[in-house]
């Protein structure tokens, strides 16, 4: 996935970037996860981690989620634990 330094965007790189590579590489992402889901059985859970704090777990997941709610047309929860 290219590297963000910072957005423009207070919203969802997803929706106000739609042709860029981000965003390109998140539809990858959501693609990868429905053929897993395929293969496995409904996913019903992803986990994005990092060791550190800072490294875009929030920023991947909500435009993962983002473009995963876009395709249902259904709403979706962001729940998010810091431990």
């Amino acid at each position: 996935m290219p590297h963000v330094r910072e957005s423009k965007y207070d919203g969802l790189v997803v929706n106000d970037q739609p042709k860029s590579q981000v965003t390109e590489s998140f539809r990858t992402i959501r693609t990868n996860l429905n053929y897993l889901g395929k293969q496995n059985g409904k996913a019903k859970k992803i986990i994005v981690s990092s060791y550190l704090p800072g490294e875009g777990k929030t920023f991947c997941s909500t435009n993962i989620a983002g473009l995963i709610a876009k395709r249902r047309q259904k709403g979706f929860d962001n729940r998010f634990r810091f431990t």
